[in-house]
């Protein structure tokens, strides 16, 4: 019986001995972080400690607590601000007061010399001051109402998310290892990224620029700088893109030549007038509608499964080549029902996948509607594609065309017409026919019967577009073949 209570109680002292030794821990009242709130408000709050078990302070007016602090993040947990200040003391390592709206509008980090990472996102901070945060590698201060950000001091920093601000610059001379930068949705009229050749994401989208240089930037993998107002831009030195979203500036050209890693591109809403992207074999996704565009090869794109070139001024696509379309969106360019009925008989056969989806009218009041309506839609359903009305996603039915896939061209191998005369043969980009008559049309067909090239009132056509293969040429009804190289 003794023994049992001996042991009680030294069990007891135990416990009593480490609750007393936590306690007598000395909270570091030299470093800490004071936060401008609403007072009456619960203020959330995550933290993480340079060591574990540490005690961190948080006192507000007349509300104090004491917490201990690990390695690892505590999870959000509230605090009752008892005044317009709220300070908290200690050796916090990461700090994270996201999400408190309008609770929070000042924060000043600069006596926790010793941060990693602050997190003050999706609050109303009107002032940041982490001038002293030498250390800081990772900053988080988007969705605020920041007009000033001054990271100079902050050399280590590698992250920086800035978005939705109202900043109207942004000097990053000095911030050598960043690697993220988000500075989309501010009012940058300018942004120097030089000095900053790690960067491997940029989202400088939603700003006011009329430029952006990222020739130094060559390790650069993802790039977002839609929704300014740039007129020029060259990506050649970025041989690592994998992905460029540059919709809704004003270009006039692009060359995507040397981005042979290209898998995603949008460039949409623009003024281009030509897009080459013969050497983006591994591009997936492509966007370029909304611009001035005559012609597009998409031949070599075989890797497609996304392609919206709607109002341009195309008069033919050949998607014969790419087996692994699932969506087309081409309405608002110039095609003739032969265009359309060619473009249905291209379309890759889906029976057995998830259908496909094309869009070549916006809507039953759009021009090209009934051009569209007489050519012979089933070809594309009988290849499992849902054809629909961009606006409002119904299905486009009473379609009056009879052509048929495969036999539908016309062209006569008989032999018995009169000949003409073609040079060069093979042809690399000029084809030349003589004729014992004036040529009225040229139309030249691919192995499948599906016309790829049409010229009226010539006696030239130019085939360059064309991927190298075996192609029919038909000249008012005379017929031979030619060799594309």
């Amino acid at each position: 019986m003794k023994s049992v209570f001996q042991k009680c109680l030294i069990a007891l002292l135990a416990i009593l001995w480490g609750v007393s030794s936590v306690q007598a821990q000395s909270v570091n009242m030299n470093r800490y972080i004071t936060l401008t709130v609403k007072q009456g408000q619960q203020i959330k709050l995550n933290l993480a400690a340079d060591v574990a078990g540490t005690p961190i302070k948080i006192i507000s007016g007349d509300k104090e607590q004491t917490v201990t602090v690990s390695t690892e993040w505590t999870g959000e947990q509230s605090y009752l601000a008892g005044a317009a200040v709220m300070t908290i003391y200690g050796d916090v390592r990461q700090f994270d007061c996201s999400g408190n709206g309008a609770k929070i509008t000042g924060l000043d980090a600069s006596y926790n010399t010793q941060l990693t990472l602050l997190n003050c996102g999706s609050d109303s901070i009107k002032s940041l001051d982490i001038s002293r945060n030498t250390r800081l590698m990772n900053l988080r201060c988007y969705d605020n109402r920041l007009t000033l950000l001054d990271v100079s001091k902050n050399t280590e920093l590698e992250w920086i998310y800035c978005y939705k601000n109202a900043l109207t610059a942004l000097d990053l001379r000095y911030n050598a290892r960043l690697k993220w930068l988000f500075c989309y949705e501010n009012a940058l009229t300018s942004l120097d990224i030089g000095n900053n050749r790690e960067l491997t994401e940029l989202d400088c989208s939603g700003n006011l620029l009329t430029s952006l240089d990222v020739s130094c930037n060559t390790k650069l993998t993802s790039l977002f700088c839609y929704d300014n107002r740039i007129t020029s831009f060259d990506i050649s030195n970025n041989m690592e893109l994998t992905g460029v979203f540059c919709y809704k500036n004003s270009l006039t050209s692009l060359a995507v030549g040397n981005n042979t890693q290209l898998k995603n591109l949008n460039c949409s809403h623009n003024r281009l007038t030509s897009l080459d992207i013969k050497q983006n074999t591994l591009l997936n996704n492509l966007n370029c509608s909304e611009n001035s565009i005559l012609s597009l090869d998409v031949g070599n794109n075989t890797e497609l499964t996304f392609l919206s070139c709607y109002k341009n001024r195309l008069t033919m696509l050949d998607i014969n080549y790419n087996t692994q379309l699932k969506y087309l969106s081409c309405y608002g360019n110039n095609f003739t029902t032969a265009a359309f009925d060619n473009l249905f008989c291209s379309l890759p056969d889906r029976n057995g996948k998830a259908a496909g989806r094309i869009d070549p009218a916006f809507d039953t009041a759009s021009p090209d509607n009934g051009v569209l309506l007489a050519a012979n839609g089933s070809n594309a359903v009988a290849q499992n594609w849902e054809i629909m009305y961009s606006e409002d996603e119904s299905d486009i039915t009473g379609f009056t065309g009879t052509h048929q896939c495969g036999g539908g061209t016309g062209i006569d191998e008989a032999g018995d017409l009169p000949a003409f005369v073609i040079y060069p043969n093979p042809v690399k980009d000029i084809l030349n026919i003589v004729a014992d008559k004036p040529v009225h049309s040229i139309r030249i067909y691919n192995v499948y019967g599906t016309e790829v090239a049409h010229s009226t009132d010539t006696n030239s056509i130019d085939v360059s577009h064309l991927p190298a293969g075996v192609y029919m040429v038909r000249a008012d009804g005379r017929v031979t073949m030619i060799i594309k190289k």
